[in-house]
């Protein structure tokens, strides 16, 4: 028989058997035979995504969308989108507000930076389906990555009749403007009618916020004589966009531009006030930031009615060299440095 001291004596292995059966049972069907449970591990929070984009309202600094800055647009006469040239999310952008545009209401046109005054004809028998498409690139000298970037703006015009204007000075007599020692009204009467119709009637280079702007991106002695052109593009453009809500009182006009054109509302937007000083105007500009969230930043406030961040665009890897090419490739590339003069 078991006496109470030997019991006692027993009593804490006769209770080790129904701890262990008591914390078996209470295990999940993954933890057998019992294991301790693993030791956390002090792992980082996951990395949140870079931004590709972000909008904001220009006034606020607060997150906005396309379709708010499209619904924003109700009665403006002139919708001015400002562009990184090149960028993707750009070209998908003035797509997208011109798409939503022509739905909102169709009495519409675009005018375009990127096409010249000379090319007009051109651009309108294209749109008529006149022209074909090989033939309206070579006369309107479209190059590069245009089927990108311009190409569906056009096309969508095209398929939705939608005119088109051809808003710039021709390059080669704003060239020829920006070397000569001429007053613009001379230079005006010094050119053939024809050349003479293709530009607009005056040109200002105020001393303002934008030409200083504009000194301080160029630099140098050349600032001045490059400001001419700068102006000129300025007044072209505005004076184009501005004739055609003359004629068409009704219509409004998406303009698509480089975005140093109509930053802070200067540029073409100030020539384009002087021209319809009661118009409405929305703008729309880019600007590209480098911190992963593209944060609103003080520099951006009133920069636009809306401002698009962006990241700097994606640059291709450079190519290695042919290994079956006959003779090593130049360090300095197709272009090698011109050999001193004497």
């Amino acid at each position: 028989s078991w006496d109470a001291p030997s019991m006692r004596a027993l009593s804490p292995f006769l209770l080790l058997p129904a701890v262990l059966l008591a914390a078996c049972s209470t295990c999940t069907a993954r933890c057998r035979p019992c294991e301790s449970a693993p030791v956390a591990m002090n792992t980082p929070p996951p990395t949140p995504p870079v931004r590709k984009q972000a909008l904001y309202e220009g006034s606020t600094g607060r997150p906005t969308t396309l379709d708010a800055f499209v619904e924003s647009t109700h009665g403006a006469n002139l919708v001015a989108i400002g562009e990184l040239h090149g960028h993707p999310v750009g070209a998908e952008t003035e797509y997208e507000v011109l798409r939503r545009l022509w739905r909102q209401d169709p009495r519409l046109a675009l005018a375009m930076e990127f096409f010249e005054t000379d090319t007009q004809a051109d651009l309108d028998a294209y749109l008529a389906g006149e022209l074909d498409k090989e033939a309206f690139r070579e006369q309107t000298r479209r190059q590069g990555n245009y089927d990108q970037t311009h190409g569906p703006l056009v096309e969508y015009c095209r398929l939705n009749r939608i005119p088109v204007i051809a808003a710039n000075a021709p390059r080669r007599l704003v060239r020829e403007y920006r070397r000569s020692d001429d007053e613009y009204g001379d230079f005006l009467e010094g050119l053939d009618e024809a050349d003479r119709a293709l530009l607009p009637g005056e040109t200002t280079t105020p001393e303002d916020a934008y030409w200083e702007r504009f000194a301080e991106l160029m630099g140098g002695m050349k600032a001045e004589s490059f400001f001419k052109a700068q102006a000129l593009w300025d007044d072209a453009m505005a004076s184009n966009a501005a004739a055609f809500v003359d004629a068409h009182p009704d219509h409004r006009v998406q303009h698509v531009v480089g975005t140093f054109h109509i930053d802070d509302g200067r540029g073409t937007i100030t020539k384009y006030r002087l021209r319809r000083p009661g118009d409405e105007i929305r703008t729309l500009v880019m600007r590209i930031d480098d911190e992963p969230g593209l944060p609103f930043q003080v520099a951006d406030r009133g920069a636009g009615d809306a401002v698009l961040k962006v990241r700097p665009p994606e640059r291709k890897a450079p190519r290695g060299p042919n290994p079956h090419a006959k003779k090593p490739p130049s360090p300095h590339g197709k272009n090698p440095p011109a050999a001193p003069q004497p």
